[in-house]
């Protein structure tokens, strides 16, 4: 085995992750279109900020058991994120998500969508 060869483990989920991830995604993508429309100047604050530090929370609860997922960049407290600070933390959690759904699918699930899913216990 060469040293650039990686061996991941892949498992299954509960069905209930992958909703949750899926949600994520989509919460991340409207965020971010959300931010490119406003002006590149200035900390973002208020409602914004509130959504932003709640998803970073539902994406670390999400990820935090998984290989680095503890590692998720922490926004810093107070009321402001600066826009560097938002954008490298959007830019984490993306990845985190990313490799959350590398551990757990397979182009050869049987699902449709590659995920690997518990199958329920009848």
């Amino acid at each position: 085995m060469s040293s650039t060869t990686r061996l991941i483990h892949k498992s299954a989920i509960p069905g209930h992750q992958v909703s949750e991830h899926q949600r994520l995604i989509e919460t991340l993508e409207d965020l971010r279109f959300e931010l490119s429309l406003r002006p590149d100047t200035g900390p973002v604050a208020g409602l914004m900020a509130v959504a932003v530090r709640r998803l970073m929370a539902d994406i670390y609860r999400l990820i935090s058991r998984e290989p680095g997922g503890r590692a998720l960049l922490r926004l810093p407290a107070g009321a402001e994120i600066e826009l560097v600070q938002l954008h490298r933390a959007l830019d984490d959690a993306e990845a985190g998500l990313a490799a959350f759904r590398r551990a757990h699918s397979d182009p050869d699930s049987a699902r449709e969508d590659g995920w690997l899913v518990h199958q329920p216990v009848s």
